[in-house]
């Protein structure tokens, strides 16, 4: 048998070629593909499959890079609305000013006169959406559920049994309209929760004192027949649905005592024995509620050692503070700050960090410090901290994105959004 021939693999090899060099209005770079051929005898095994195999052509062509030039037009919906050396500065689709085209400003008398008061009858502001003026309902008690424009946002969705919470939720018959404690509204009471119209609130009619089995039905909390005593910080109250003055029916007095030993309800125990909430006292001069360290807030909720259980403004009794953060009291609230971050609190407790919008600084705490800082797109670029940061970073030609990074000038380009504009071209000739 006559020996066969050898075949080779073909083995594909991608090589980069920088192009480097003069070019009319952009810089590119392109790259190629180098196909050789091996003899099998001479060339290193290959793990990349032939093209048939792979199922891909050898010969792939490989796109140049984009190629940008300055662009000195303004793309929509940008234009220049009167006298500026800023170009294209200002938004077509939503500046309320000039909203479609310059000069368009949207209405803003949306009231109606009466008694020489404007009243706000429709509860709508104007708006520019996408070139073309509008106007929107300013409350989210107000919506406009007739989709008239003419009566504006008529109807109210707090409380509304028709239209709870939006237009067109209506609750079933007999279903009230809840008003939460978020100010947003929804259809019934949460599962176990009842409705009593002249509190306008879901109660638990289980265990509700002041509604016990029915809306309503107040328990008295102590012993009509002048009984045995009652437990320390008890009372006789609701328990499954009726008020009763035997054993079963004895509670803590209130949210702020608890049973944190379990011995309730038998009469002869100690009752509500702790304390959970906090009592007022005075620590340096100034009003504070402190609770129990070993139970803050709460049955055998302990506070780690350098904690305080204090009532805080941040939102009930807990243990204060987080590591990092100090305990801040004032006449009126008691909480924790971060000194070395905090802008409301910056290096001591109540030194707050000042802003002046006027000249666009933000005040900012670093390392318990108050230090001005140029507002976001805002820039001081000529190095006077009399005017503060009074440079438009975002429209500015000659500060755009930073200070001293200038657009092409002399061309005519336009910063905009803190970028000079920029187009795709041809790229122009290349010179060697």
């Amino acid at each position: 048998m006559p020996k066969q021939p050898s075949r080779g693999l073909r083995t594909p090899i991608v090589i980069a070629l920088f192009v480097v060099g003069t070019i009319a209005c952009a810089e590119t770079m392109s790259a190629g593909i180098e196909d050789k051929s091996n003899d099998a005898g001479t060339s290193p095994p290959s793990f990349t499959p032939p093209p048939d195999e792979a199922g891909t052509s050898p010969d792939v062509e490989v796109p140049d890079s984009l190629k940008l030039c300055i662009a000195t037009e303004c793309p929509a919906p940008y234009a220049t609305c009167g006298f500026s050396a800023d170009r294209c500065r200002d938004n077509l689709s939503n500046d309320i000013n000039n909203c479609g085209a310059c000069g368009n400003k949207c209405p803003s008398e949306i009231f109606s006169p009466l008694g020489g008061v404007n009243v706000d009858f429709r509860h709508l502001s104007p708006r520019c959406v996408d070139g073309q003026c509008t106007v929107e309902c300013n409350s989210t008690e107000w919506a406009d559920c007739n989709g008239k424009l003419d009566d504006g946002c008529e109807t109210s969705v707090k409380g509304n049994p028709d239209h709870c919470g939006g237009c067109g939720i209506k609750c079933a018959e007999g279903e009230p309209c809840v008003i939460l404690t978020t100010g947003q509204s929804k259809c019934g009471c949460a599962a176990g929760m009842t409705y009593c119209p002249a509190t306008s609130k879901c109660v638990n009619l289980q265990s509700d004192d002041n509604n016990c089995g029915a809306c309503g039905t107040v328990c008295p909390s102590a012993a009509v027949d002048g009984g045995a005593p009652l437990p320390p910080n008890t009372k006789y109250g609701c328990a499954a649905g009726t008020c009763g003055t035997d054993a079963s029916h004895i509670k803590c007095s209130s949210t702020t005592w608890a049973d944190c030993n379990g011995d309730l309800p038998s009469p002869t125990g100690d009752g509500c024995e702790v304390n959970a909430g906090t009592t007022y006292t005075l620590v340096n001069g100034l009003p504070m509620y402190l609770g129990d360290p070993d139970n803050c807030g709460a049955c055998g909720n302990a506070c780690k050692p350098g904690q305080t259980c204090a009532l805080l403004r941040q939102g009930g009794v807990q243990c204060a503070c987080a590591p990092g953060e100090s305990l801040c009291q004032s006449r009126r609230a008691t909480w924790c700050a971060d000194l070395l971050t905090s802008p409301a609190d910056c290096g001591a407790c109540g030194n707050a960090c000042t802003n002046d919008p006027a000249k666009n600084l933000e005040g900012v705490c670093k390392k318990g410090m108050c230090v001005n800082e140029c507002a976001p797109g805002w820039g001081d670029c000529d190095g006077n901290p009399d005017n503060g940061c009074e440079t438009n970073l975002e429209t500015n030609i000659a500060h755009c994105g930073a200070c001293g990074s200038r657009c092409d000038t002399a061309a005519g380009q336009p910063c905009i959004d803190g970028q000079c504009l920029m187009t795709e071209c041809d790229g122009g000739t290349v010179t060697k």
